[in-house]
């Protein structure tokens, strides 16, 4: 019933409750549940007279005192004498020491405890205001008045220090408020963590009679007042105990670092290469630094398997996080400086964490943390596209046994910063094979700035037919930012696929005509089968050249062997001129040719044979060299 009373405010009912279980407290000896109830009756919400009251704090401190307090004298004399006889073992015996919790009691004795501040640096000492309040109309004395702090490291009692209280000041008199203040220095194991206060206690009497350890919980209010009239309860003589608001917990946070931290870095980085991103820690504290430990981390999981990291430009990857190899002790003013590397393999933004963390150097250490945070967005160097080519530089979307072809890959630059290429080189995969005896790089030494393109050309071979498309090799390009790391970048080169066909086909003309003038063409066919190859050649006219040879006749071409065919052409006209087209065409009374259609023997020609050849007109007389051109030496051509 006292636990549905007192939140009801039922206080006449309350008190006649108090009243008997007071009195069986007594007559059972149970000294735990007397000191509570009386504590309770003392309160100024029990109803019970002054007299009655006197009576209940005397026997307290006859308690306190070793001895056994009175009965109620409206008890029988037998009943009395009985109860004493349970209390005379209990007291004479030894020193009663109890704790009790009057966290769910009506107390005669209010407390509030609150930290000062919502948060702390770890430096700093946590400073905590308790108030007490007495609300008995006797008055109450305690030896000790301290509070229980809770934290993920220890969990330790702080008392008020002794030497700044003064003879009266553990002394309450009637609704007499004071204030306590209790500091304490952090441990530093728990910064980023919440410290609480656990309880407020109040000792009465001492230990080496008897005394009574009062436990109070700081979340819980013990005032009754109704909020609405709390502003008409302002006594300006007096702390006012009801308005003051517990704040029970603070949060212990990292000292604010005085280090200066300068960071140097050009985002965005390039995929691949390995980024460089200076770091340079200058000590403005008031004392010197020790212990210094610099860790490199990423803020972001997910980007944790896409990016590499290292304290070495030779980019040796290293895992995470990352300690910088800087001096562990600074003195005030000092300065220090060093660099870390990263290398991402995916278009992504890195997310990157410098940890600092260091002690004052100091009678008294205090370990400091600074963060910094880096964002680091990925983007691509360039894009690598690849062409073929055949030798007349027409693109072909089908691979020939023995025929060259020319692999051209095409570099778009899309960094922001300028981009040398150090050199390129492509390793040709089996059955591709390289036709150039000396195959160098075109694009080396270059600078490519955004938007500009590089091209490149390198001739090659396939030597064995395939159903499916060819991997032709691999395309490395070793480049690197201006002022920046080597980086390699790789494309596997995947072409078409190749097929076999018996004849090769070759024209060899001279680079131009002259108009008017005889110009000699030879026309090369070459049989890999191992069988007779027949063949019907037929040359069609043309308007701008005259020739000299057959017009249509038939040719046979032993098994890996060559023919050449042989015409004079007399240009009519200059100018880029279309040659006469050469014709082959399977006979009809041939046999089926292995691996050779009259479809194919047409992109055979089509592919192999230029259509065009540049004639140049006839020049008339010596040309005169204006006075204005001074003569000059010509080399002397070999």
């Amino acid at each position: 019933m006292l636990t549905d009373s007192r939140p009801e405010r039922w206080w006449m009912l309350l008190t006649d409750i108090l009243e008997k279980a007071i009195r069986c407290a007594y007559l059972t000896a149970s000294i735990q549940d007397y000191v509570l109830l009386s504590l309770e009756i003392l309160s100024k919400y029990s109803k019970l007279n002054v007299d009655h009251k006197k009576k209940i704090h005397e026997n307290i401190q006859r308690i306190l005192k070793g001895q056994i307090p009175f009965g109620d004298q409206k008890l029988s004399p037998n009943v009395l004498q009985a109860a004493v006889i349970q209390w005379q073992p209990k007291l004479q015996a030894e020193p009663v020491h109890l704790s009790l919790d009057l966290g769910n009691i009506v107390s005669c004795v209010e407390t509030k405890a609150r930290f000062m501040q919502a948060s702390y640096e770890v430096d700093q000492n946590l400073t905590v205001e308790v108030y007490i309040k007495c609300t008995s109309p006797l008055p109450l004395t305690f030896s000790k008045v301290s509070v229980a702090i809770n934290s993920p490291s220890y969990n330790s009692e702080f008392a008020v220090d002794d030497t700044n209280l003064g003879p009266d000041s553990l002394q309450f008199n009637t609704d007499e408020v004071k204030r306590f203040v209790i500091e304490f220095v952090p441990d530093s194991n728990d910064v980023n963590n919440e410290i609480q206060i656990g309880a407020i206690n109040l000792v009465m009497g001492n230990t080496e009679q008897s005394s009574l350890d009062l436990k109070f919980n700081p979340l819980s209010s013990q005032s009754s007042t109704p909020p609405d009239l709390l502003h008409f309860k302002y006594c300006p003589q007096q702390l006012d105990f009801d308005n003051i608001l517990p704040l029970p917990s603070t949060l212990l946070i990292p000292r604010h670092s005085k280090l200066e931290i300068g960071l140097e870095y050009a985002i965005p980085a390039l995929l691949g290469e390995w980024f460089e991103i200076k770091i340079c820690i200058n000590n403005e504290e008031s004392h010197g630094v020790k212990d210094m430990k610099v860790e490199v981390n990423l803020g972001k999981d997910e980007t944790i398997s896409l990016t590499e990291f290292s304290t070495n430009p030779s980019g040796i990857p290293e895992k995470l996080p990352i300690a910088l190899k800087l001096p562990s002790a600074l003195q005030r003013r000092e300065k220090c400086c060093g660099s870390f590397y990263l290398r991402s393999h995916k278009i992504v933004e890195n997310m990157i964490e410098v940890r600092i963390s260091y002690s004052l150097d100091r009678d008294k250490p205090v370990i400091s943390i600074k963060t910094e945070t880096i964002i680091v967005p990925v983007v691509k160097p360039f894009d690598i596209s690849t062409k073929f080519l055949s030798t007349l530089m027409e693109e072909v979307t089908q691979f020939y046994v023995g025929e060259e072809v020319g692999v051209m890959p095409t570099l778009r630059c899309h960094s922001p910063w300028p981009i040398i290429i150090e050199t390129t080189s492509i390793e040709f995969s089996t059955p591709f094979k390289s036709t150039e005896n000396n195959v160098v790089s075109h694009l080396a030494n270059m600078k490519l700035g955004n938007k500009e393109v590089g091209v490149e050309l390198f001739l090659a071979v396939c030597e064995k037919s395939s159903l499916s498309n060819v991997t032709v090799g691999q395309y490395v390009v070793k480049w690197r930012r201006e002022n920046g790391l080597s980086a390699t970048s790789q494309l596997t080169v995947v072409g078409y696929a190749c097929e076999w066909i018996p004849l090769e086909l070759k024209m060899i003309a001279p680079a131009h005509g002259l108009v008017r003038t005889p110009l000699l063409i030879n026309y090369h066919l070459y049989n890999r089968s191992q069988q007779l190859l027949q063949l019907d050649v037929a040359m069609e006219a043309s308007e701008a050249f005259m020739y000299a040879g057959y017009k249509q006749f038939n040719v046979s071409v032993l098994p890996e062997s060559e023919k050449t065919i042989q015409y004079n052409l007399y240009p009519l006209i200059a100018g880029s001129v279309a040659l006469p087209k050469l014709v082959l065409t399977i006979p009809e009374n041939t046999g089926e040719i292995p691996g050779l259609r009259q479809d194919e023997l047409k992109s055979l020609v089509d592919r192999s044979l230029p259509t065009h050849l540049y004639v140049m007109p006839q020049a008339k007389g010596a040309p005169t060299i204006p006075d204005i051109v001074k003569p000059r030496r010509l080399a002397k051509i070999k």
